[in-house]
């Protein structure tokens, strides 16, 4: 059975899109499952939300919940990455310093300089996730959900 681990499981919008969307295909609603984030008690809360989320699909599920990256990446064949790195007190600084010097920005998390603060922030965390998978899992296939999509993917 094909194990798939999500990485920042605590943030439960992208979460429950992704675990309802997996959930309801009819081949990866029997993988095993590993969610995973740093923070213990928003991972517990996201772990609820998923279940009650299953309960409505009339599907069993039963994920591994963990802190620890290495045990959630433990024989995964997929690993989807779901985490922000940063507070949203980043998120403002990326924002308002370019525009202190006439950078205007949307938001600021793929491109321009708040891209470049934010893909700064993450690319420690994503390479940590990387290393562990070379580790732990090679050759599972990573999936990445996290802004900036562009320079971690080329990183």
């Amino acid at each position: 059975m094909k194990k798939i681990v999500l990485i920042g499981a605590g943030g439960v919008i992208f979460t429950q899109s992704i675990i309802r969307d997996l959930l309801l295909d009819e081949t990866t609603r029997k993988c095993r499952y590993s969610l995973m984030d740093i923070d213990a008690a928003r991972l517990d809360r996201s772990c609820r939300v998923m279940k009650s989320l299953a309960a409505k699909i009339g599907t069993p599920f039963e994920p591994e919940v963990t802190t620890d990256l290495r045990s959630a990446l433990k024989g995964a064949d997929y690993v989807i990455t779901v985490f922000r790195s940063g507070t949203l007190e980043h998120q403002r600084l990326a924002y308002e310093i370019p525009a202190k010097y006439g950078v205007k920005q949307v938001v600021g998390d793929t491109l321009n300089p708040g891209g470049v603060f934010r893909g700064l922030r993450t690319l420690k965390a994503l390479l940590e996730v990387l290393d562990t998978m070379e580790e732990v899992c090679p050759g599972a296939i990573l999936l990445n959900y996290v802004n900036p999509m562009s320079m971690n993917t080329i990183a």
